[in-house]
């Protein structure tokens, strides 16, 4: 009898680690997509991502030809993968207390628009790596075009503090002015050839015009709606994006207004009602 209690204690606890150790590996939630992505688990799992999905550190998501998908992390940051698109969450760490961590990503191939959230703000804490190079990114938002044949890189900066990139050679550089870019030419060997600085190509700017166009945002009503917008809020990835305003399946991330804003809104639109009320007796006046 002792010996079938320790082995009942045992299943136990060893049940209780398994499911807090899978808890720890949950970084994010899927906030929008399509039937044609797919995630792939460290252990070789491959599933149909589904919206309001968790989002595993060491999971790679993978997009075909028609496949779009969108996933916020705990601290605020989200991924958009476009069509032929292969990101990979290598590493995720997120103390909310401190706001310090760090986030590893991979990009092989296809666009990816990465907003910065809680963990960009600070310089060295959230890393993008290609084949060409790595992209640190402070606090912004920026777009990664890797071409599945070449292997050529481009990185744009769209807002925030900067990119630091970092060549597979050894050489930087640094983007500091929105709407510019860094170009990396590669072969299929990965061996860096011109490197361009400057305005963002056609090729580049096509890629974020089609994914912006033909990311399908699901909304949902009802019951389904509050359920999604439950699992972001339990796994902490309703923050604000360094400053920036959007939305989660349709949610609004919008932070609110403080309570003397608030109060300002209000009494402007109170002097606006007594000013139009006036105006209306004058004109009464008038035609009296």
């Amino acid at each position: 009898m002792r010996f079938l209690n320790l082995s009942l204690a045992s299943i136990l606890a060893l049940q209780v680690a398994m499911f807090t150790a899978a808890e720890a590996q949950q970084v994010g939630v899927v906030t929008a997509h399509n039937t044609n992505a797919t995630s792939t688990q460290a252990n070789g799992t491959r599933t149909v991502v589904r919206l309001g999905n968790n989002v595993y550190y060491n999971e790679t998501f993978t997009t075909d030809t028609d496949g779009r998908l969108q996933a916020r992390l705990k601290d605020g940051s989200s991924f958009t993968l476009s069509a032929n698109t292969s990101l990979t969450v290598d590493s995720f760490v997120y103390d909310p207390d401190l706001s310090s961590g760090r986030i590893l990503a991979s990009v092989t191939a296809g666009v990816v628009q990465f907003i910065g959230g809680d963990l960009s703000k600070t310089e060295g804490q959230v890393v993008i790596d290609t084949p060409t190079s790595a992209v640190g990114i402070r606090g912004g938002i920026a777009v990664i075009r890797v071409s599945r044949d070449t292997q050529e890189t481009e990185v744009s900066f769209h807002f925030g503090k900067g990119l630091d990139i970092t060549l597979k050679d050894g050489r930087s550089f640094r983007l500091t002015r929105p709407g510019t870019s860094l170009r990396v030419g590669a072969n299929a060997a990965g061996q860096i050839g011109s490197v361009v600085k400057g305005a963002m190509s056609a090729n580049h700017l096509g890629s974020i015009k089609a994914m912006k166009g033909k990311l399908q945002n699901k909304q949902l009503a009802g019951q389904r709606q509050a359920i999604l917008k439950q699992k972001i809020i339990q796994s902490g990835a309703l923050q604000s994006l360094s400053g920036q305003t959007g939305s989660i399946g349709g949610l609004a991330t919008k932070p609110r207004l403080s309570k003397a804003l608030q109060r300002t809104n209000r009494t402007k639109r109170q002097v606006g009602n007594v000013r139009t009320r006036k105006r209306l007796m004058r004109q009464r006046r008038k035609l009296n």
